[in-house]
């Protein structure tokens, strides 16, 4: 009798439960910025693409100021009174050549306050730069001073004391609008000049 054959399990693969997922297409590969490289040497026009929304911005931050960095002015800036040369105009304030003879008693920092010989204007300013003699003041503020009269009498007076910018004190003849006398230093002797200058026509 022939013996029987057993019967042997063959080798078979067990199915995949979880098979691998295809290979990505070529074209799903191609970055963004190909994409736009591509159409526009197609010539088409390339398609905006959605980006994240900003984020809103932080708040910007501000620092407190420090005790140190306060304190009255009279302890913390220096502050000068100048009186500038007869001809001297607001825009000469910014020249080194102003201050070189004052340069070394100046620092950064330092505020002066300018007005002309003359009663022309005044002018404020901050020493932004000082080394040995060279400075260098900003002008923050301006102000021409307007020509006010000066009657020396209630009565009306053909002749009375004018400030005129440059032409400092002036005795004006109000009749004719000349100046019989210009460019006296200061109201009082202008005053005095009036006077005698009055005495010499009832003479």
């Amino acid at each position: 009798m022939a013996k029987s054959e057993a019967k042997q399990p063959k080798n078979e693969t067990p199915p995949n439960l979880f098979p691998d997922p295809p290979p990505p297409d070529e074209a799903s590969t191609i970055t963004e910025e190909t994409a736009k490289a591509a159409k526009a040497a197609s010539g088409a026009t390339p398609v905006a693409v959605a980006t994240a929304p900003i984020p809103a911005g932080h708040k910007r931050e501000i620092k407190p100021v420090l005790p140190t960095d306060f304190g009255l002015m009279t302890h913390k800036v220096r502050q000068f009174s100048v009186v500038a040369p007869a001809g001297t105009l607001p825009e000469d304030i910014g020249s080194p050549e102003l201050w070189k003879h004052v340069a070394p008693q100046l620092q950064m920092g330092s505020e002066v306050r300018v007005l002309s010989e003359d009663y022309a204007w005044v002018a404020y300013g901050i020493v932004t730069f000082q080394h040995a003699n060279n400075v260098k003041v900003t002008v923050t503020n301006v102000t021409q001073i307007e020509d006010v009269s000066y009657d020396t009498k209630a009565i009306k007076e053909r002749y009375v004391v004018k400030q005129r910018g440059v032409l400092k004190w002036c005795i004006v003849d109000t009749e004719t609008g000349d100046n019989v006398f210009k460019n006296i230093p200061n109201q009082g002797k202008a005053l005095l000049e009036l006077d005698e200058y009055r005495a010499t026509l009832r003479r």
